[in-house]
Order: structure tokens, then sequence, then C-alpha cells
């Protein structure tokens, strides 16, 4: 139980660590302000204050630090190869944990498998089994390989990525066969030239495609069992099997006619516009409260957006979406972002829906080797459309980011670590398995105390009087 417990902390800690791993900068460091609008006792005041968090990345791994009045109390690091993962922490050991695949997702496999009948089990076992494969064959083809791949390439990878899965399989390659590709220039005010033009083309014949899906039936088993948790065996095949004809049903009775087109530079690989088009009509039936079936239509249209527009002083990233039912804007999204060549940048995203508007407004700004980042949340009621806030309006939270060299030493252990030299903790005897559990306990209450003793007195008097 133990190992199985150690062997799936190892599996979430990757699954956490692996977008940190992905960051172009090498140390990221996390802090919430809270905003003038957001009333807020002292004492969480002076806590968001101490308490920050940290990303780290290295070439190959990543760690995520948690800080106490700018003293590191949790470190936390991951990386992975077509073996296994491994995982390094201050809280479990010195030395950096291994795990192959097979165990890390057998063990996962078995822990969930053990609150399900059989039926979800082998479902949830083939989705873990099409999921390993996924990170496999990403860590193969490199983290990054959508920038390098021919469209062969590509649809290659898919069928490997899906070969239990041939519906979908087929599904995404139907998509990249549908793409039509121009090369020209093509210009159009507010966006840089284009050297490349791709447009697909999508009806409800596409959305009808992937309801033949494992994936998609995989979906909708869940949701079923979510919702009816005494189906099992042939009820929840049948329930399942109810479910997704009325989702073929709805497809076939949609009128969808969308157009993405997409705008490119650098034969294909860089995106300077994209502008989408997708009317619809969705048909519902139902019964009315007098048991008379009745039949809506509401029309729907989602307009989106993008433009990448470039000057002397910087690059410009504009993008928006509009959808509106019978003819009644119902969201609208704007996005508007201007890097500068200076290092300094501005921008904003704010969200309109039923009369509420949410804006993030954003700012960043380079100090020698050190990036500020701000960004600060803003909250309008009663908005018709969507305005930047006034210069007095007060956010009501507020994120910074600070960006800056990493201590290389930090990851070095990782960074170096393979099968050979890391601790494979499916292989620890019983005795190592308890000795190592038990330093886990010892240094869980030396972090304890490090951490309280780097809190504010508020904050220490709030926790003893919620303790009491």
């Amino acid at each position: 139980m133990i190992r199985k417990w150690l062997t799936t902390l190892t599996a979430l800690l990757l699954a956490v660590m692996l977008p940190v791993c992905a960051l172009a900068d090498t140390q990221h460091t996390f802090s919430v302000i809270p905003g003038d609008a957001m009333p807020m006792d002292q004492a969480i005041v002076d806590l968001l204050d101490c308490l920050s968090l940290t990303f780290v990345q290295g070439k190959e791994s990543g760690a995520l630090t948690v800080n106490v009045s700018d003293e590191l109390i949790l470190m936390i690091g991951a990386t992975a190869d077509v073996t296994g993962l491994y995982a390094q922490s201050n809280i479990l050991s010195d030395d950096v944990l291994y795990v192959t695949w097979d165990d890390a997702f057998a063990v996962i496999s078995q822990v969930m498998a053990a609150q399900m009948d059989a039926s979800e089990a082998q479902m949830m076992q083939q989705m873990m089994d099409q999921y390993k494969q996924m990170i496999v064959t990403a860590l193969q083809t490199g983290v990054q390989p959508a920038q390098t791949a021919t469209m062969e390439e590509g649809i290659a990878a898919v069928k490997e990525m899906f070969k239990d899965d041939p519906g979908m399989a087929e599904y995404v390659e139907n998509i990249y066969s549908d793409l039509t590709n121009e090369a020209g220039v093509f210009t159009a005010e507010g966006r840089d030239a284009a050297t490349g033009k791709q447009t697909l083309k999508m009806d409800n014949e596409d959305l009808l495609a992937i309801c033949d899906t494992n994936y998609m039936r995989s979906i909708v088993e869940q949701i079923v069992s979510s919702e009816a948790p005494e189906l099992t065996g042939d009820d929840l095949a049948k329930a399942t099997d109810a479910v997704l004809e009325e989702m073929r049903q709805v497809y076939r009775d949609m009128e969808l006619n969308a157009t993405v087109t997409v705008y490119t530079v650098d034969d294909g690989m860089t995106i300077v516009g994209l502008e989408m088009d997708m009317p619809m009509t969705v048909t519902a039936t139902y019964t009315d409260e007098n048991g008379a079936e009745q039949t809506d239509k509401v029309n729907v249209v989602m307009n989106m957006n993008y433009d990448r527009l470039t000057d002397a002083n910087g690059v410009s990233h504009k993008a928006g979406m509009v959808m509106n039912m019978d003819e009644q804007k119902a969201a609208e999204i704007a996005f508007d972002l201007y890097k500068g060549a200076d290092g300094v940048s501005t921008g904003s995203l704010a969200m309109l829906v039923e009369g509420e508007e949410i804006t993030v407004l954003y700012k960043a700004a380079n100090d020698g080797d050190l990036r500020a980042r701000r960004a600060d949340l803003y909250l309008r009621s009663g908005a018709a459309a969507i305005i930047e806030p006034a210069a007095s309006a007060r956010p009501i939270i507020g994120f910074s980011v600070i960006t800056e060299p990493a201590d290389p030493a930090m990851l070095k252990a990782l960074e170096e670590a393979n099968s050979d030299t890391a601790v494979n903790v499916m292989k620890l005897s019983e005795e190592q398995m308890n000795e190592l559990v038990s330093g886990v306990e010892t240094r869980a209450m030396q972090l304890v105390y490090t951490a309280m003793s780097k809190l504010p007195a508020s904050v220490m008097t709030m926790l003893m009087n919620s303790a009491n």
C-alpha cells in the first residue's frame, strides 16, 4: 500500500510539473496581491504578502517551490524520459525517486479500478493506456513536434497516438485531409502580410463522425455513470448508447457550416491571422407541461478573429469572439496585447456575459535580467459593452510574476538522473520502504515548524484561534 501511494504521488508530481517544464524562462516567482475592492482580514493580507510560489525550469526538468517570507519551505521537482518519470522533493528524500511508466499507470489504474465495476475498469484501463502512449509518443518526438512535423508525419503521429481507437485516428486524419493550402501574398488592414493561407470547412457530418469513436464513447459513459452510479454492465452500455444516439440526432438536425481560415508566415509555422465564421441552427425537441411535443430552433452565430501586426516599436496581438443567439449578443471576448521591442508589454483580456464584464489588465517590464509582470482583475455589473476600466477603478485582486535566472544547482540531481542512478520505489524492500516513509514524516514535521517560524504574528494568531 505504501509503495502504491509513493508511486501514485510520483505520477501526480509529474502531471503537475510537465506544464512547468514548458515555460520559457528559468525562474518565475508568483504572488497574490489583495485588491482594494476585496475586503480581507489583515491576517489573510499578511499571509498573501509573505507567501509565494516559484516555478523553476531546467533543460529537461521543472520544479515548484513554496516560499514563506522569502525562505524556501517546500521543493517538488520532476522530469521524464521514454522509460519512466523521476521526482525529487525535500519532503520525500535527498535521492531522486524513479518509477517506470508501466508501473506508474498500473498503480493508478488499480487505485481507480477499486472504485469501479468490471466494465468501468476496462474502459478506464483503455483510456489510461491511450494516455500513457500519448505521453511516450510526445517524449519520443519532442516537446513541440507540431512545429517541425510535415502533414504526413503529423498524421502518422496521430495514428500511433490513437492506435487503439481507429475511429478517432480517422477523424483527425480527415481534418488534416480537408485542409486546403494556398501560397501567395495575403494582406489585410491591421494584419501582417501572410505568405500562406489554410482553410477548413466543417459541417454537422464532422460532428457525427466523432460520435463513433471510442474516445467520445468513454466520455459519455463516464458522464452517464456519474449521473446514474447504479447502472453497470449491459445497463450502463445501453444508457450510453441512448445518449450517443440523442447526440447523433441533434447533430443530424443541426445546420452547421463553419469556415476557419488561418494566415501564416515562415512556411506555415507562424500564425499572423485567423478568421472563423460558425453559423448554426440547433433544433431542440421537448415535451411541454401539457404533454405535447414541441420543437424549438435556435440560431447561433459565432465569429472569432485574430490579427498580428508588427511595427518598429513592437508587435500587436488582437483577438475577439462574439456569439449571438437569435440575433441577440450572448457573449463577447476581447484580447489586446502589445509586446514592445523595449521589453515593456501592456494588454487586456475582457469577457462579457449577461451584463457581467470581467477584465484583466496586464503590464510587464524588464529591469536588467529581471522581468516583472502584473495582472489585475476587475469586475463590472450592468455592462452593455466591453469597456476598459477607468483609471480610478479598483481591482478586485492582483497577481505578480517575477522572472529571473535560477540557481542551476536546484535541478542538478534531476537533470543527471537516470534509471540506474535513481531510486526505483517499486524495487524497494519492505524495510527500505518503511525507512523512506519514516523519513517523510520527520521531514514534514521539520518543514511545518520552519514555515510557522516564518509566518507573521497575525497569521499565527489566526491559526491558533481557528484551532481552538
